[in-house]
């Protein structure tokens, strides 16, 4: 079962594993950064970034603009295009 609690987060369901899947892995990549990099930039932990990259949580609708504004993105490419 998958509950959306944001509006762009694309919810994959495969047997009785929910999978959420996002571009943000990719684009960090892309760039040549770290987890560690776009965590001190936001403000946030690694832990937190990495958890949202994984698909883990979600997060905020200010936070999701904030990344989309820094990879010069949408949030729907980010969270919700595959």
């Amino acid at each position: 079962m998958c509950i959306l609690l944001y509006r762009y987060t694309e919810c994959i369901v495969k047997g009785d594993d929910t999978i959420k899947r996002n571009n943000l892995k990719k684009l960090r990549k892309e760039r040549g950064l770290t987890q560690k990099q776009i965590a001190e930039h936001f403000e946030i932990t690694t832990v937190f970034y990495g958890m949202i990259e994984r698909g883990e949580r979600n997060p905020t609708l200010d936070l999701a603009k904030q990344i989309s504004v820094f990879f010069k993105t949408t949030i729907e490419n980010i969270f919700f295009k595959q």
